[in-house]
Protein backbone atom coordinates (compact mmCIF):
# COMPACT_ATOMS: atom_id res chain seq x y z
CA UNK A 1 0.00 0.00 0.00
CA UNK A 2 1.67 3.33 -1.11
CA UNK A 3 2.30 6.10 1.25
CA UNK A 4 4.71 8.80 2.30
CA UNK A 5 6.33 9.93 5.29
CA UNK A 6 5.76 13.88 6.24
CA UNK A 7 7.45 15.42 9.10
CA UNK A 8 7.62 19.40 10.63
CA UNK A 9 10.71 20.69 12.02
CA UNK A 10 12.01 24.00 13.20
CA UNK A 11 15.49 25.58 14.36
CA UNK A 12 15.11 24.18 17.77
CA UNK A 13 14.79 20.16 17.13
CA UNK A 14 17.89 19.96 14.57
CA UNK A 15 20.57 18.50 16.30
CA UNK A 16 19.25 16.33 18.90
CA UNK A 17 16.09 15.22 17.70
CA UNK A 18 15.54 15.96 13.34
CA UNK A 19 18.85 14.68 12.10
CA UNK A 20 18.67 11.24 14.08
CA UNK A 21 15.04 11.18 13.07
CA UNK A 22 15.86 11.71 9.27
CA UNK A 23 18.65 9.09 9.67
CA UNK A 24 16.20 6.22 10.77
CA UNK A 25 13.36 7.08 8.43
CA UNK A 26 15.68 6.39 5.76
CA UNK A 27 17.04 3.17 7.00
CA UNK A 28 13.64 1.92 8.00
CA UNK A 29 11.86 3.58 4.99
CA UNK A 30 14.36 3.20 2.20
CA UNK A 31 11.49 3.00 -0.10
CA UNK A 32 9.42 5.53 0.78
CA UNK A 33 8.81 9.24 -0.21
CA UNK A 34 9.85 11.77 2.83
CA UNK A 35 8.64 15.40 3.11
CA UNK A 36 10.07 17.59 5.77
CA UNK A 37 9.21 20.80 6.12
CA UNK A 38 11.53 23.11 7.82
CA UNK A 39 9.19 25.97 9.59
CA UNK A 40 10.45 29.47 9.93
CA UNK A 41 11.86 31.64 12.39
CA UNK A 42 11.02 35.37 13.59
CA UNK A 43 14.73 35.30 14.44
CA UNK A 44 16.56 36.63 10.75
CA UNK A 45 19.79 34.97 10.97
CA UNK A 46 19.06 32.41 13.34
CA UNK A 47 16.90 31.12 10.26
CA UNK A 48 19.22 31.86 7.77
CA UNK A 49 22.02 29.90 9.27
CA UNK A 50 20.05 27.13 10.47
CA UNK A 51 18.60 26.65 7.10
CA UNK A 52 21.89 26.97 5.33
CA UNK A 53 22.95 23.55 7.86
CA UNK A 54 19.10 21.88 7.66
CA UNK A 55 18.80 21.74 3.62
CA UNK A 56 22.53 20.39 2.98
CA UNK A 57 21.82 17.61 5.30
CA UNK A 58 18.45 16.54 3.77
CA UNK A 59 19.71 16.73 0.31
CA UNK A 60 21.90 13.80 1.67
CA UNK A 61 19.08 11.56 1.18
CA UNK A 62 17.41 11.00 -2.31
CA UNK A 63 13.97 9.93 -0.92
CA UNK A 64 13.85 12.66 1.15
CA UNK A 65 12.08 16.13 -0.57
CA UNK A 66 11.79 19.56 1.84
CA UNK A 67 9.69 22.54 2.13
CA UNK A 68 11.30 25.50 3.49
CA UNK A 69 10.01 29.29 5.29
CA UNK A 70 12.05 32.01 6.57
CA UNK A 71 8.99 32.65 8.73
CA UNK A 72 7.09 30.92 11.02
CA UNK A 73 4.11 29.33 9.75
CA UNK A 74 1.11 28.13 11.48
CA UNK A 75 1.74 24.08 11.90
CA UNK A 76 -1.63 23.55 10.64
CA UNK A 77 -0.82 25.00 7.37
CA UNK A 78 2.19 23.22 7.25
CA UNK A 79 0.16 19.48 7.37
CA UNK A 80 -1.77 20.75 4.61
CA UNK A 81 1.88 21.30 2.65
CA UNK A 82 3.02 18.15 3.41
CA UNK A 83 -0.54 16.67 1.58
CA UNK A 84 0.24 18.81 -1.13
CA UNK A 85 3.63 18.04 -1.49
CA UNK A 86 3.00 14.51 -1.70
CA UNK A 87 3.03 12.04 -4.76
CA UNK A 88 1.28 9.54 -2.65
CA UNK A 89 -2.66 8.83 -2.02
CA UNK A 90 -1.75 8.97 1.68
CA UNK A 91 0.81 10.32 4.82
CA UNK A 92 2.26 8.76 7.63
CA UNK A 93 2.53 12.22 9.45
CA UNK A 94 5.25 12.03 11.93
CA UNK A 95 6.32 14.77 15.41
CA UNK A 96 9.96 15.62 14.71
CA UNK A 97 10.24 14.65 18.37
CA UNK A 98 9.99 10.31 17.92
CA UNK A 99 12.71 7.98 17.59
CA UNK A 100 11.20 4.90 15.31
CA UNK A 101 12.58 1.13 14.17
CA UNK A 102 11.72 -1.63 11.64
CA UNK A 103 8.96 -3.10 14.16
CA UNK A 104 7.30 0.15 13.63
CA UNK A 105 7.04 -0.30 9.87
CA UNK A 106 5.78 -3.55 10.62
CA UNK A 107 2.91 -3.08 12.85
CA UNK A 108 2.02 0.42 10.31
CA UNK A 109 1.85 -1.50 7.64
CA UNK A 110 0.04 -4.06 9.44
CA UNK A 111 -2.68 -1.52 10.66
CA UNK A 112 -2.84 0.25 7.29
CA UNK A 113 -4.28 -2.99 5.55
CA UNK A 114 -7.14 -3.04 7.80
CA UNK A 115 -7.91 0.72 7.34
CA UNK A 116 -6.13 3.14 4.76
CA UNK A 117 -7.83 6.00 5.47
CA UNK A 118 -7.32 7.60 8.57
CA UNK A 119 -6.27 6.32 12.03
CA UNK A 120 -3.95 7.72 15.09
CA UNK A 121 -1.62 5.83 16.59
CA UNK A 122 -1.19 5.30 20.51
CA UNK A 123 -4.08 7.39 21.64
CA UNK A 124 -1.74 10.56 20.10
CA UNK A 125 -1.94 12.70 17.21
CA UNK A 126 1.91 13.17 17.32
CA UNK A 127 1.65 10.09 14.96
CA UNK A 128 -1.29 9.59 12.29
CA UNK A 129 -1.96 8.47 9.00
CA UNK A 130 -4.55 10.30 6.74
CA UNK A 131 -5.35 10.40 3.17
CA UNK A 132 -6.03 13.05 0.72
CA UNK A 133 -9.56 11.35 -0.13
CA UNK A 134 -10.09 11.98 3.95
CA UNK A 135 -9.21 15.38 3.81
CA UNK A 136 -11.59 16.22 0.77
CA UNK A 137 -14.19 14.42 2.95
CA UNK A 138 -13.39 16.61 6.23
CA UNK A 139 -11.78 19.90 4.94
CA UNK A 140 -8.04 20.91 5.59
CA UNK A 141 -6.08 21.67 8.80
CA UNK A 142 -7.53 24.90 10.07
CA UNK A 143 -4.74 27.86 9.57
CA UNK A 144 -5.99 30.09 11.50
CA UNK A 145 -4.37 28.60 14.24
CA UNK A 146 -1.66 30.80 13.64
CA UNK A 147 1.33 29.02 16.07
CA UNK A 148 0.85 25.32 17.49
CA UNK A 149 -1.68 23.81 19.02
CA UNK A 150 -5.40 22.38 18.73
CA UNK A 151 -4.58 21.44 15.36
CA UNK A 152 -6.02 17.92 16.95
CA UNK A 153 -9.16 19.37 18.35
CA UNK A 154 -10.13 20.81 15.83
CA UNK A 155 -9.89 18.26 13.17
CA UNK A 156 -11.02 15.64 15.68
CA UNK A 157 -14.68 17.95 16.05
CA UNK A 158 -14.97 17.96 12.29
CA UNK A 159 -14.36 14.40 12.07
CA UNK A 160 -17.12 13.86 14.64
CA UNK A 161 -19.14 16.25 12.68
CA UNK A 162 -18.62 14.38 9.35
CA UNK A 163 -19.96 11.44 11.07
CA UNK A 164 -16.71 9.49 10.74
CA UNK A 165 -15.04 7.99 13.42
CA UNK A 166 -11.69 9.16 15.25
CA UNK A 167 -9.94 5.43 14.74
CA UNK A 168 -7.05 4.66 16.98
CA UNK A 169 -4.51 1.72 16.27
CA UNK A 170 -1.71 1.04 17.84
CA UNK A 171 1.98 -0.11 17.20
CA UNK A 172 5.23 -0.54 18.87
CA UNK A 173 8.53 0.35 17.97
CA UNK A 174 8.53 4.13 18.02
CA UNK A 175 8.74 6.34 21.41
CA UNK A 176 7.24 10.02 21.35
CA UNK A 177 9.76 11.81 23.59
CA UNK A 178 7.70 15.14 23.83
CA UNK A 179 10.16 17.56 23.82
CA UNK A 180 9.43 20.72 24.94
CA UNK A 181 9.11 23.82 22.43
CA UNK A 182 12.27 25.82 23.40
CA UNK A 183 12.64 29.01 21.10
CA UNK A 184 9.29 28.14 19.22
CA UNK A 185 8.55 30.44 16.07
CA UNK A 186 6.05 31.62 16.70
CA UNK A 187 7.14 33.54 19.82
CA UNK A 188 6.79 37.14 18.24
CA UNK A 189 3.13 37.12 18.08
CA UNK A 190 1.63 34.82 21.08
CA UNK A 191 2.83 33.59 24.60
CA UNK A 192 2.60 29.84 25.98
CA UNK A 193 -0.98 29.14 26.89
CA UNK A 194 -1.40 29.16 30.61
CA UNK A 195 -2.34 25.81 30.92
CA UNK A 196 -1.51 22.78 29.04
CA UNK A 197 2.35 21.81 28.45
CA UNK A 198 3.75 24.73 27.20
CA UNK A 199 3.43 23.26 23.64
CA UNK A 200 0.24 25.22 22.55
CA UNK A 201 0.30 29.14 21.37
CA UNK A 202 -2.10 31.17 23.77
CA UNK A 203 -3.49 32.84 19.96
CA UNK A 204 -4.56 29.26 19.53
CA UNK A 205 -6.44 28.63 22.41
CA UNK A 206 -8.07 32.25 21.78
CA UNK A 207 -8.73 31.05 18.61
CA UNK A 208 -9.86 27.38 19.22
CA UNK A 209 -12.34 28.95 21.87
CA UNK A 210 -13.96 31.68 19.70
CA UNK A 211 -14.80 29.05 17.32
CA UNK A 212 -16.45 26.26 19.54
CA UNK A 213 -17.46 28.05 21.93
CA UNK A 214 -20.31 25.79 23.13
CA UNK A 215 -19.13 22.37 23.63
CA UNK A 216 -17.57 21.58 20.28
CA UNK A 217 -20.29 23.31 18.56
CA UNK A 218 -18.90 25.86 15.79
CA UNK A 219 -19.75 29.16 15.54
CA UNK A 220 -21.32 30.72 12.83
CA UNK A 221 -19.62 31.75 10.44
CA UNK A 222 -16.41 30.09 11.82
CA UNK A 223 -16.44 27.19 9.54
CA UNK A 224 -13.19 26.06 8.06
CA UNK A 225 -12.38 27.73 4.87
CA UNK A 226 -11.40 25.89 1.47
CA UNK A 227 -7.55 26.97 2.41
CA UNK A 228 -6.49 25.33 -1.53
CA UNK A 229 -8.24 23.95 -4.37
CA UNK A 230 -8.99 20.32 -3.77
CA UNK A 231 -7.80 19.14 -7.15
CA UNK A 232 -4.36 20.55 -6.42
CA UNK A 233 -4.25 16.93 -4.07
CA UNK A 234 -3.98 15.28 -7.22
CA UNK A 235 -0.95 14.27 -9.33
CA UNK A 236 -2.49 14.71 -12.80
CA UNK A 237 0.13 16.10 -15.52
CA UNK A 238 2.87 16.15 -12.87
CA UNK A 239 6.33 14.43 -12.92
CA UNK A 240 6.35 11.70 -10.47
CA UNK A 241 9.57 10.88 -9.25
CA UNK A 242 10.05 7.32 -8.32
CA UNK A 243 10.58 7.00 -4.83
CA UNK A 244 9.35 3.82 -4.23
CA UNK A 245 12.49 2.22 -5.88
CA UNK A 246 12.28 -1.00 -4.46
CA UNK A 247 14.99 -0.78 -1.90
CA UNK A 248 14.50 -2.40 1.51
CA UNK A 249 15.76 -2.13 5.00
CA UNK A 250 19.04 -3.71 5.71
CA UNK A 251 19.97 -6.46 6.99
CA UNK A 252 21.32 -5.40 10.07
CA UNK A 253 17.47 -4.03 10.67
CA UNK A 254 16.44 -7.38 10.21
CA UNK A 255 18.77 -8.88 12.38
CA UNK A 256 17.52 -6.08 15.24
CA UNK A 257 14.19 -6.77 14.57
CA UNK A 258 14.00 -9.02 17.45
CA UNK A 259 15.78 -6.95 19.79
CA UNK A 260 13.65 -3.90 18.95
CA UNK A 261 10.52 -6.51 20.32
CA UNK A 262 11.50 -7.61 23.51
CA UNK A 263 12.66 -3.95 24.07
CA UNK A 264 9.55 -2.33 23.04
CA UNK A 265 7.01 -4.59 24.67
CA UNK A 266 9.25 -4.81 27.81
CA UNK A 267 9.14 -0.60 27.49
CA UNK A 268 5.45 -0.79 27.53
CA UNK A 269 4.65 -3.16 30.70
CA UNK A 270 7.41 -1.22 32.93
CA UNK A 271 5.32 1.87 31.60
CA UNK A 272 2.28 0.59 32.66
CA UNK A 273 3.47 -0.87 36.11
CA UNK A 274 4.87 2.93 36.45
CA UNK A 275 1.84 4.26 35.87
CA UNK A 276 -0.62 1.67 38.11
CA UNK A 277 2.10 2.36 41.12
CA UNK A 278 1.82 6.09 40.63
CA UNK A 279 -1.87 5.98 40.84
CA UNK A 280 -2.16 3.47 43.77
CA UNK A 281 0.28 6.38 46.08
CA UNK A 282 -1.39 9.16 45.34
Amino acid sequence: MEYSIGVVTYVARFEKFLMPLIKQLTEVFPDKEIICIVNGHHDELLQINYLKQVTAFLNQFPNVHYLTYEKHQPLAKCFNWIALMSFAPRMLILNDDVSLNLLFRREFEKNLTQNNSFFVINYSWSHFLISKDFIKKIGWFEERLLGTGQEDGDYHIRIVDKGKEVTKMECHGIVNYVAPQDNAGWTDISKNATSGTGKTAAVNDEFFYKKYPNAGKCAPGMETPVFYNFSSLDNNGVFVPKYNTGRKPSLALLLLLPFNMIYSYSRKTVSKMYRYVKGMLR
